[in-house]
């Protein structure tokens, strides 16, 4: 919905997704072979991108979360299915100026992160920082410069029913792994959109 003719504007979206494959894959703790899979996911986001101040300062903030239902049977089982559940709850906010031939992005996302199977709960707080300078010397080039701090996504598969030292480990596997890392591109400049410089999707 376009609010006015400055370009303030809000995004809305809500979608469901479900997933049911045959698989072959190991777990990676004892080697059994799951051999399907099911998903049953919500998902929703509202976003608003508005100038401040001035034309050439935007801010864009949002909310992206998604609550996931996941099935998985392993080789030996018949009737039996492991359960889990994995929600991810993000709160994003991206300052965007432009000077010149001269662009800057600062921007954040906070997630936060449930994951529950068999009566375990575990919960965590993570976030993707970046921050880049992109340089727009004509219309059919840009060279950017960038840093993120961003996570990989832990495992997921849990044996049902565990003992709490199963769990133990198991919740171990679901910590975040941060890594730092910087880049310098030399591109065309229809690859770069406002809000590309913010990661939107570490689940």
């Amino acid at each position: 919905h376009n609010f006015n003719d400055r370009g303030t504007e809000l995004l809305l979206l809500a979608s469901y997704q479900y997933s049911n494959n045959p698989v072959t894959s190991l777990l990676p703790d004892n080697n059994e072979c799951v051999v399907s899979t099911s998903q049953k996911a919500l998902m929703g986001m509202v976003e608003l991108n508005t100038p401040i101040f001035t034309p050439d300062l935007s801010l864009m903030l949002g909310w992206e979360g998604d609550w996931a239902y996941n099935t998985y049977k392993l080789q030996q089982e018949t009737t039996n299915n492991n359960d889990y559940l994995m929600s991810n709850n993000d709160i994003y906010v991206q300052l965007n100026y432009k000077l010149g031939i001269w662009h800057f992005t600062l921007g954040d996302r906070i997630m936060f992160y449930h994951y529950g199977a068999d009566g375990f709960t575990h919960n965590d707080i993570r976030n993707n920082l970046q921050a880049c300078a992109i340089l727009v010397p004509n219309s059919r080039k840009q060279i950017q410069l960038a840093y993120h701090h961003k996570f990989s996504n832990p495992e997921f598969f849990i044996n049902n029913p565990m003992t709490e030292g199963e769990w133990m480990i198991r919740k171990g596997n679901l910590k975040a792994a941060y890594i730092d890392e910087g880049k310098a591109l030399d591109v065309g400049k229809d690859i770069f959109e406002r809000g590309l410089c913010l990661p939107s999707d570490n689940k």
